[in-house]
C-alpha cells in the first residue's frame, strides 16, 4: 500500500500529537520496520551518508482535525545540540541526530522563534520539528 502525501502528513501530525502526550517522538516512515533503533549513518547504503538534513517546522491548523498548511525552514545555525536537549525530554532513546519529529509546545515554539523568520502563533498554529535529507552535505 502507497500513501499518498496528505495521508503521510495526518499519520506524522497523529504521531506527533501522540509524542507529546508520551510516546516520545515519531519515528519517519522508513523507521517504522525497525522501530527499537535509530539507523546508523555508517550503516546506510553508499552515498545516503553523504545527505544533507534540512530542519523544517510542518504548519498546521490548530487541532487534531487540523490540515497542513506549510512547511517553514529553519536556520542552518540551529544545532542538533541545542534541539536535542531541547527536547530530551520527549525521547524513549537518544535521537542525537533530531530526525524524529516532535509537536512543539507553546513553550518550545518560543525558544525555536529566533531560528524562524515567520511569527510563530501557538495559539493559532501546531507545529511539528521536522527533518528530511537531500543529497549532498
Amino acid at each position: 500500500m502507497v500513501l499518498a502525501p496528505a495521508e503521510v502528513r495526518i499519520i506524522r501530525k497523529l504521531g506527533a500529537f501522540a509524542a507529546n502526550r508520551g510516546s516520545k517522538g515519531l519515528p519517519r516512515l522508513w523507521e517504522w520496520g525497525n522501530s527499537q533503533s535509530l539507523p546508523d549513518w555508517a550503516d546506510w547504503p553508499e552515498g545516503i551518508s553523504d545527505m544533507k538534513i534540512v530542519r523544517v517546522l510542518e504548519v498546521w491548523e490548530k487541532g487534531m482535525d487540523g490540515h497542513f498548511i506549510d512547511q517553514w525552514p529553519l536556520a542552518d545555525t540551529l544545532s542538533t545540540v541545542y534541539l536535542s536537549q531541547l527536547f530530551a525530554d520527549e525521547q524513549d532513546r537518544p535521537d542525537p541526530d533530531m530526525l524524529l519529529s516532535y509537536f512543539l509546545s507553546p513553550a518550545k515554539a518560543v525558544q525555536l522563534q529566533p531560528y524562524i523568520a515567520q511569527q510563530l502563533d501557538p495559539d493559532v498554529h501546531d507545529y511539528i520539528l521536522a527533518a528530511y535529507g537531500v543529497p549532498g552535505k
